[in-house]
């Protein structure tokens, strides 16, 4: 049986120059997960993020980051 995902990587940049990152991939039954990996207060956290598209992924994972992490903060694709 082959597993077939797609894993998409990416940095979160903070306006303090932090850098975190964000993974979003594709599931086996397509669906799609974004984990974004942070720290606060010395201690490694993440979030993991279920949509059924890409896209909704993203974009969720990307408002989690504006309103728990950085507002300011920027991402960009590895």
């Amino acid at each position: 049986m082959t597993t077939r995902s797609a894993t998409e990587a990416m940095h979160i940049i903070t306006n303090s120059g932090k850098v975190f990152n964000m993974l979003i991939t594709q599931q086996q039954n397509n669906t799609w997960i974004a984990t974004v990996i942070y720290e606060i207060n010395s201690t490694l956290q993440h979030e993991n993020i279920h949509q059924y598209d890409r896209n909704s992924a993203y974009q969720t994972a990307c408002d989690f980051i504006k309103n728990n992490i950085d507002r300011l903060a920027t991402i960009q694709p590895l």
